[in-house]
Formats: structure tokens, sequence, C-alpha cells
């Protein structure tokens, strides 16, 4: 190339012939190619570097979202499992809290009922005026008994239902949080899909090289969760 060069400074000092123009045109060609390769040449390098830069580009964006998702998809699994157990402690609960409350309804009849049996037997042995009196005070106790197992099996099951919703309130925010999480996910998928796009303008084929270079990028990531 530089050889190139001094010769055709060389003939431009000299004096011009017919022979020494021949000379110079074919000088000056020769060196236009060989500028011309060069060109190509470095072309081609720059486009081999630029490829190669946004293919190792291309595949790290692509495990940083893959990884993101992997992340993802456990925490789903995670809230789901323990949206399920909150519901089932909640509802273990209640039917714990339902049971007592029977219990203690049952302890308070039997126990009415046992002492209806003792003042029935005081009955036959005092008089139609102690008999009416007690009967009366039987009543009163019973019905009292009655009224006091109604309010705890109602208590009871005021306490189940609100062991019940605010289980569901929890497990509702778990499941708020994860599609929030998805949702970012989402969002980073959007942002590497640009990223490519970006790379794939930065490899347009290099003007002057012939027939046009085409550049393979990898597969885009498939980001879509299987779990909805």
């Amino acid at each position: 190339m530089a050889d190139l060069e001094a010769r055709v400074a060389e003939l431009g000092r000299a004096p011009v012939t017919s022979g020494q123009m021949s000379d110079r045109v074919s000088t000056m060609l020769s060196l236009a190619t060989a500028e011309a390769e060069s060109i190509r040449d470095s072309a081609h390098a720059t486009a081999d570097r630029i490829r190669a830069e946004a293919e190792e580009d291309a595949w790290r964006l692509r495990e940083a979202a893959g990884s993101e998702l992997a992340d993802v998809r456990g925490s789903a699994e995670a809230i789901r499992a323990e949206h399920t157990a909150v519901l089932d402690a909640a509802r273990a609960r209640a039917r714990e809290i339902i049971l007592a409350a029977e219990r203690d309804a049952r302890r308070l009849d039997d126990e009415a009922a046992r002492r209806r049996q003792e003042i029935d037997e005081d009955h036959r042995l005092a008089s139609d005026l102690r008999r009416s009196e007690t009967l009366r005070e039987v009543t009163r106790q019973h019905d009292a008994s009655m009224a006091a197992a109604a309010t705890t099996r109602r208590e009871a099951e005021e306490e189940a239902r609100r062991i019940v919703d605010d289980a569901h309130r929890r497990a509702d925010q778990l499941v708020s949080r994860a599609r929030r999480h998805v949702d970012d996910l989402r969002v980073l998928r959007e942002r590497v899909l640009d990223d490519l796009g970006a790379i794939r303008a930065k490899l347009e084929p290099v003007p002057g090289t012939g027939d046009d270079v085409e550049f393979d990028l990898p597969e885009e990531p498939d980001l879509n969760s299987s779990d909805g």
C-alpha cells in the first residue's frame, strides 16, 4: 500500500508521457483496489465484532430474564402453598370453635336436664306451692341455659367467620403481590425485546461489500408463564 502511494507520488512529479500516463492510471487503479480491500476488511472486522457483542448481550439478557422468571414461578408456588395452608388452618380453627360451642351447649343442656330431674325428685316430697315455685325456677334456669348456649354458639360462629375472612384477606394480599411481581417481569420482558430490536438495528448490512450480510440473533426467550 505504501509502495503504491510512493509510486503515484513519483509519477505525479515526472513529466507526463502517454506511457507514463498509462503507468500512472494503472498504479492509481491498483492503489484504489488495495484501499477498497482494506476498507472492506476493516468493515468485516467491525461487523464481526458488533455481531459478537450483540450475541453476548442477547444471551446475557435472556439468561437474566429466565432466572427472574424462575424466581417468580418459585415465589408463586410458595404463595399458593401458603394460601392453602392459611385457609386450611382457618377452616380447622373454625371447626374447633364450632365443636367446642356445640360441646358447651350439650353440657349446659345436660346440666339443665340433671337439675330438672333433681327438682322433680324434690317435687314429689314438697307441697304444691313448693313444686310450683321450683318449676318456675327450673324453667327460668333452663331458659337462661339455652340462652347462654345460643350466645356461646353465635359467638363461636362469628369468631370462625372472622378467622376465615382474615385468612382470605391475607391470601388475597399474597396473590396480589405475586401478580405485581409477574407484571414487573412482563415489563422486563418488553425491555429485553426492545434491547434485542436495537441490537438488530445496529447489525444493518455494511455498504460496499457486495451481497448484504445478515446476522442471526439468538431466539427470543419464552417468558410466558405456563402457570397463567
